[in-house]
């Protein structure tokens, strides 16, 4: 039952943070019409053409959440759901560097489509890594806990 919680939990919380994050969106969206900056219209314009990209790690990464707060076996899949969403996730923040490169002029010498790609393969791996030893580490203690309870 606390797992059905826990899920449900991780659920509403994702789902409740992302309707706050689309109606600002929505509030933003009707002021830059109002303001005058053409910076603050450039950044609205950023949040509106990396929606899909938002949705798709949002979504992602909550379904990894649902699967870790789940018990072994069925979180097994949590680190490969967390990994495919820190790739869309790193996707965003690259885009958001590009913008900032155009924006203040900075001319950075490096090719972000390259550096996406090295970063997101080494995040990739480092996620999956990371996730299956918590998850096997927290499983380990669980079974100490049998085999005691099994002697008493």
């Amino acid at each position: 039952m606390d797992q059905i919680k826990d899920v449900l939990n991780v659920f509403l919380s994702r789902i409740i943070g992302f309707i706050i994050f689309l109606v600002l969106l929505a509030v933003v969206n009707i002021m830059a019409y109002y303001i005058p900056n053409e910076t603050f219209r450039q950044t609205v314009l950023l949040l509106n053409s990396n929606i899909w990209i938002i949705v798709i790690f949002t979504i992602v990464l909550m379904i990894g959440e649902i699967f870790g707060a789940l018990i072994f076996p069925f979180n097994l899949p949590a680190p490969l759901f967390n990994a495919i969403g820190a790739i869309f996730l790193i996707r965003f923040i690259f885009n958001i560097f590009e913008f900032l490169n155009t924006l203040l002029i900075l001319r950075l010498p490096f090719n972000f489509s390259t550096w996406y790609l090295v970063i997101s393969l080494i995040i990739f791996v480092i996620v999956i890594i990371f996730g299956y030893v918590k998850i096997f580490s927290e499983m380990f203690p669980a079974l100490k806990k049998i085999k005691e309870k099994e002697q008493k």
